[in-house]
């Protein structure tokens, strides 16, 4: 994220500070995937959650740790599908799809 730590958007656009931005979205900022230490502390393996921006800075549930959140990752060519055809197609967990936060 070149010049933007994980402080510029806590400071600047107002994100909650309980983790560690690692990369934004196609959004332009609006949403950002962050490392997030709330359960695990400072010393812990944090799970990987995605943060909405625009709304109320929701936090949606990724994945149980950044190895898993890498392994389940697809071609983008994979998303035109349904939410289920992709968990079915790629032996994915159903609840990295999980909003429950």
């Amino acid at each position: 994220m070149g010049d933007f730590s994980s402080q510029f958007w806590i400071d600047e656009w107002g994100y909650p500070n309980s983790g560690v931005y690692v990369c934004d979205c196609p959004s332009a900022g609006h949403d950002m995937i962050m490392l997030d230490y709330t359960k695990c502390g400072k010393d812990g393996e944090p799970e990987v959650l995605h943060i909405d921006q625009e709304n109320n800075y929701k936090k949606t549930f990724l994945a149980v740790n950044f190895e898993a959140f890498i392994r389940g990752l697809v071609s983008e060519g994979n998303y035109e599908s349904e939410e289920q055809e992709l968990v079915e197609d790629h032996d994915l967990e159903e609840e990295w799809f999980s909003d429950d936060f």
